[in-house]
């Protein structure tokens, strides 16, 4: 009888394989950003937020919040959740308005 186990990757072989590891509190915060503004699971936020090869919503918006903050201004800020939420709401507003701009 052949064993079916696929051994488990070895350290560092996470990132050959694409996927890179996201923080803690910043998987906490898309999380929170999500319930927030009541994102939907799927993909429809990967385009327009993330690189194009996210899995998910949740890390379209974990890819958004690497790429425009750091760990300092994370830290700096009172009330983060409100923050991003109007931040994150004026980057897709704005998606939008350009959409509707370029479709002629």
């Amino acid at each position: 009888m052949q064993s079916s186990v696929t051994p488990f990757p070895q350290r560092g072989a996470v990132r050959s394989l694409g996927v890179s590891k996201v923080p803690t509190y910043i998987r906490s915060l898309a999380a929170g950003l999500m319930w927030s503004l009541q994102v939907r699971e799927g993909l429809g936020l990967v385009p327009l937020l993330g690189h194009g090869d996210e899995q998910s919503n949740q890390r379209a918006i974990e890819t958004w919040l690497m790429t425009h903050y750091d760990e300092a201004q994370l830290g700096d800020l009172d009330k983060p959740l409100d923050i991003l939420s109007k931040a994150l709401k004026r980057h897709i507003e704005e998606y939008n308005d350009n959409l509707e701009v370029c479709t002629c």
